[in-house]
């Protein structure tokens, strides 16, 4: 019963920006690290073994003026490549693809500023964990290349890969999905330590040392404050959404309710003078005039006073 419990400890999801970092931005952890580009770019483990490094995850500043910016990990591969991993926890709201488009160019020209032999740029690769979905979505990832209206890429050296977390837990251990990558995403999104055990037992050791530090960071004081003030500003920001929408739709069935006020006094209105119009155009038929004088009198188209006639 104790080790049942224990078994369900609750820890705190990898689609946290601040665990997402802990986790892959610690150089501590370069197995977890080089597990998981292996399987994403499904290449043999031992051939990434020793091949991954942990750069500065802050840009550089082009002046003084400039706010200091920082990712959220940054990899050199074989000394080839530059991976950017981003984990975008929230909606998809406004600015978030230009931000991350900008991130990853920044990144890419930074190559210059200490190399100014273009022949050696090397390859840079923004892969992002967007844990929200996308309706148009029909893919696990999505790659973006720089490619003109006839299909033909610039360049090989800049992509941007999309993971959209959600779908694949929707088509999880369908047939289309990535190999191994439904298992990722189960290890980001979970909440439980079991879960997290069944999840990365196909890892072997490393996913015993990956489940040991993930229990290790929901335990320490600092990521539970950053937990803690991370779920108050959710809990605040939804208060001030529900309350906008109450008082928005409150504010609406008033607005509704006097405008139909006004609309059925408007319409009153307009049916009582037109009703007088009609009995004015009858005593003015009645007594043999003109029809067309009698449109110019009240206002009425010949053809209503014709189907005044005809009643």
């Amino acid at each position: 019963m104790i080790e049942e419990k224990i078994e369900d400890k609750k820890i705190i999801p990898l689609t946290y920006d601040f665990m997402f970092k802990a986790l892959f931005g610690n150089e501590k952890n370069i197995k977890i690290l080089t597990r998981f580009l292996s399987d994403y770019f499904e290449i043999d483990y031992s051939l990434l073994e020793g091949k991954v490094r942990i750069l500065n995850n802050e840009l550089i500043k082009n002046d003084k003026q400039e706010k200091k910016k920082s990712v959220d990990v940054i990899i050199e591969l074989n000394e080839k490549e530059i991976l950017n991993l981003e984990m975008n926890a929230n909606k998809d709201y406004p600015g978030l693809k230009e931000r991350n488009t900008a991130y990853i160019c920044k990144i890419y020209s930074e190559q210059h500023i200490v190399n100014d032999d273009y022949r050696k740029t090397k390859k840079c690769i923004q892969i992002n964990f967007n844990n929200f979905s996308n309706i148009n979505n029909k893919e696990e990832v999505v790659v973006y290349k720089l490619r003109d209206k006839e299909n033909n890429v610039l360049t090989e050296n800049l992509e941007i890969h999309n993971i959209d977390i959600e779908y694949i837990n929707k088509m999880c251990y369908n047939k289309n999905t990535k190999k191994n990558l439904d298992k990722w995403t189960k290890i980001l999104k979970t909440e439980k330590l079991s879960e997290l055990k069944r999840s990365s037992e196909f890892m072997d050791n490393i996913g015993k040392e990956l489940v040991d530090e993930v229990e290790r960071l929901s335990s320490d004081e600092h990521i539970i404050g950053l937990y803690d003030g991370e779920l108050h500003e959710k809990r605040v920001r939804n208060s001030i959404i529900n309350d906008a929408i109450e008082k928005g739709t409150q504010q609406g069935i008033e607005q509704g309710i006097q405008q139909g006020i006004q609309q059925g006094i408007k319409q009153g209105v307009e049916q009582g003078v037109n009703q007088e119009k009609l009995n004015i155009a009858k005593k003015l038929i009645s007594m043999n005039m003109r029809i067309e004088d009698i449109s110019k009198a009240t206002e009425l188209s010949i053809e209503q006073i014709n189907n005044i006639e005809n009643c």
